[in-house]
């Protein structure tokens, strides 16, 4: 095992000391929002059900972000991606914001807090397999202080949001002034982040089900009656008079209804 070089080991500080502050930055956009519900819902003029039904946008756009950062990941570099999400990210906290003071509109915070779980989500993803590199490059666990990070920018975005509330400044004043802050803080912070984008996974195997021939996905037949129907799917039934071909026994029409379900590739 090779041993890292000082210049080595100052690369990767400052490459964990970006990652650590995207972290932070993540924490405090929520926060903010977060800790302004009580003054937005007035805003809103909104009931206790819509305001749940509002919360629910940040979740809505974390599952479409965590879904989207696999696919950019491998097309565009760290540094990209988390600039672009954090960016996707503040211009919904900044809409979600207005809309609770300057210009109240239910359906305009809905959008904005979608955004900000789009962006947000994807930058969750992308900073943790940033955290992940990290830590194989200094060999020892350093996860830990990446999410303590998230937690400290939270608490800070808590605070802010708790002392405006207090001084009685509205969401709309004080949520732009975080917006803009970030923005110049994601801007020096992400400078030391990867310009290649993360290596693309090998492809995965599924695998095949017992009785399918190689390169086939068709469904095995496993009862006499579904094996004659996937051996003939033209043949007659084999039981009962000729003059009930037409319909069957019991046997015959569970086969006639199987073909379709063994000439099929199931969903894997």
């Amino acid at each position: 095992m090779s041993t890292l070089t000082a210049p080595d080991l100052a690369a990767i500080r400052r490459w964990r000391t970006s990652v650590l502050v995207v972290f932070g930055l993540a924490g405090v956009g929520v926060a903010s929002w977060l800790s302004r519900l009580p003054s937005v819902r007035d805003g809103l003029e909104a009931t206790t059900l819509a305001m749940g039904v509002l919360a629910l946008g940040i979740s809505i756009g974390s599952v479409a972000g965590f879904a989207v950062a696999s696919r950019i990941a491998v097309r565009y570099s760290p540094r990209a991606v988390i600039r672009a999400s954090l960016g996707v990210a503040m211009g919904g906290l900044l809409l979600a914001g207005v809309s609770g003071g300057v210009l109240p509109d239910y359906p305009l915070a809905m959008a904005g807090l979608i955004l900000l779980g789009l962006g947000n989500g994807t930058c969750n993803v992308t900073m943790n397999v940033e955290g992940a590199a990290i830590e194989r490059a200094l060999r020892r666990p350093v996860m830990p202080w990446f999410h303590a990070l998230y937690s400290i920018g939270a608490a800070v975005g808590a605070s802010i949001g708790a002392l405006a509330a207090a001084l009685g400044i509205s969401p709309s004043v004080q949520i732009p002034v975080v917006v803009a802050a970030m923005a110049v803080t994601t801007v020096f912070a992400t400078r030391h982040l990867g310009t290649e984008p993360h290596a693309r996974p090998g492809a995965i195997r599924r695998p095949r089900r017992a009785g399918a021939r190689p390169g086939s996905r068709a469904a095995p037949c496993s009862s006499a009656w579904s094996s004659w129907a996937c051996r003939s799917p033209t043949a007659p039934p084999t039981t009962g008079s000729p003059s009930r071909w037409s319909t069957g026994t019991a046997a015959d029409r569970a086969s006639r209804r199987s073909r379709s379900t063994c000439s099929r590739s199931p969903s894997w």
